[in-house]
């Protein structure tokens, strides 16, 4: 018998292995690893499965030099037609199906329009033609033992050939794979990373690619499936905050992921997406505009602050937002409400998020930080950050009665402060007496009801009034020399400087009247 190994044309384009037996010189058959390092064939002689045996490990490491890129891929091209026994049929009027031998090792596996004697159709047309592709041996030579055990390890997997690592000590140790890869192992002190990807059809990711990139914007790691069902990459990360972005896929390319590793565990998606993951990533504050955001979390753990030390009460009242696109001159005018759960709202309705932290504000929205300014000791003033850069001013809104028809209407007020009255009967008597009326209005008052002077002894006595208003004249009850104030409801000295005695004339009888308290104390 003679060993060696070859690179088959069809494989070369993903550098898998072959290897080569020949029994007798006359009938060649292609083995792939699997069966060359793992199980030697029925039928070697001794010397043979002693030389296969030696060249096993030489075999795993040629495939990790070919390959490094595609070790867990499952590669599966058209089977074989190197020999016509076993060419795959293309065309004609039935459907071509997988059948297998209904006696192990008695024929290879059949891919026919109709059933050969002795054979039956495969359960999994897909688990076959995953079989095939990766052992020519069980297509070429026979359908044995091993091909068998394959495709049932393919059944128990939902259809899915795995190749992977099946050492435990390897960070990307799988134990679903069908065969041992010890080539892909991967073995990573911390953070190391898997990224297991599907397609539905079988032909690879059709050139989607997956990219890991980091904080920096650094690519750390990308790969692709590029053929078959099934992949898995795995490797190494240094610790912090990435970002997973996989294509979008075109026409009906069926494509899933999975990537197993990071702080969150298990993260699963499909073509178009992309994920913010981390590996021992740092918690804290993630939100750029709060007072404690710490640039290096990739988790955020809801710690986060959005008013410190600030040099004015915000939601006390509203602030009129003066901003000015180009700082050119032309500027607009908004009101802004600032509410306790951190909300700066506008009339409309139209809300941003605001933090003030020491002497510095700032307003966000869609996860960016728009405006950002300092304190002036009346308000804020700084520079507008989004696409149409310029500048802002933000001070208290003046406050008051916007309502026309209020008794307190005020003219100068920007902002209604809710402080409006209105109309109403201000008389405690009246029937529609309201004791929130800003001023006066007409009062719906009871039958027989007539305001007046009712002092009889007072000039302008009314003998009709039934309720006195206040309006009597009570000059009756003044001296000579007084006459009677109503704002202070008694009698007042007339506008005689000296007259003491309040006779209209200043004579020496006011003089005698000095003398006497002249000089004494009033104490």
């Amino acid at each position: 018998d003679m060993i060696w190994f070859w690179l088959d044309e069809k494989a070369a384009p993903t550098g898998r292995l072959f290897c080569l037996r020949s029994n007798h010189g006359s009938n060649v058959v292609l083995l792939h690893n699997a069966h060359l390092c793992n199980l030697p064939r029925p039928g070697m002689t001794n010397l043979t499965k002693t030389v296969m045996k030696s060249l096993s490990l030489f075999c795993s490491a040629m495939m990790l030099l070919l390959s490094p890129l595609v070790w867990g891929q499952v590669w599966i091209p058209q089977p074989s037609t190197n020999s016509a026994s076993n060419a795959m049929p293309v065309g004609g009027e039935s459907e071509m199906m997988w059948y297998l031998p209904d006696v192990l090792g008695s024929a290879p596996a059949e891919f026919t329009t109709t059933a050969p004697e002795g054979f039956t159709i495969a359960e999994s047309q897909i688990c076959v033609e995953q079989i095939v592709a990766y052992d020519p041996f069980c297509l070429q030579q026979n359908w044995d033992d091993l091909c068998q055990e394959e495709y049932e390890c393919c059944l128990g997997q939902d259809n899915v050939f795995r190749i992977g690592c099946d050492n435990v000590n390897a960070c990307n140790y799988d134990p679903t794979v069908c065969v041992d890869d010890p080539a892909s192992c991967v073995f990573c002190l911390e953070n190391c990373y898997t990224m297991t990807m599907l397609d539905g059809e079988g032909n690879g990711w059709q050139g989607v690619m997956w990219t890991l990139t980091d904080s920096g914007g650094e690519t750390a790691a990308t790969g692709t499936l590029e053929d078959g069902y099934s992949g898995v990459i795995a490797g190494c990360l240094d610790a912090g905050c990435y970002t997973l972005h996989v294509e979008s896929a075109q026409g009906t390319n069926a494509i899933q992921w999975t990537l197993n590793g990071s702080d969150a565990g298990v993260v699963t998606g499909g073509a178009g997406e992309s994920v913010e993951v981390s590996f021992n990533g740092q918690t804290g504050c993630t939100i750029p505009w709060a007072c404690n955001f710490n640039s290096e979390a990739c988790t955020d753990d809801e710690s986060c602050v959005f008013e410190n030390n600030a040099p004015a009460d915000m939601t006390a009242f509203n602030w009129e937002l003066t901003f000015d696109y180009g700082c050119d001159g032309n500027s607009s005018t908004v009101i802004l409400s600032f509410s306790n759960d951190f909300q700066a709202i506008d009339p409309s309705g139209l809300a941003a998020q605001w933090s003030v932290c020491q002497d510095v504000l700032q307003l966000a929205a869609e996860g960016a930080i728009l405006y950002e300014g300092e304190w002036t000791g009346v308000g804020f003033s700084g520079e507008i950050l989004f696409d149409e850069s310029g500048c802002f001013t933000l001070l208290p809104a003046s406050l008051g009665c916007t309502d026309m028809e209020a008794c307190n209407f005020d003219i100068d007020a920007d902002v209604d402060d809710a402080s409006c009255t209105y109309p109403g009967c201000m008389n405690p008597l009246s029937c529609n007496f309201d004791d929130s009326a800003g001023c006066p209005a007409p009062c719906a008052l009871p039958e027989g009801y007539l305001e007046g002077c009712t002092n009889f002894m007072a000039p302008n006595y009314n003998a009709l009034a039934t309720v006195d208003d206040g309006s009597c004249d009570l000059s009756y009850m003044c001296l000579i020399g007084t006459v009677y104030d109503p704002s202070l409801m008694g009698c007042v000295p007339t506008s005689c400087p000296g007259d003491f005695d309040y006779d209209g004339e200043v004579d020496v009888n006011d003089l005698l009247s000095f003398l006497v308290v002249y000089n004494s104390s009033c104490n």
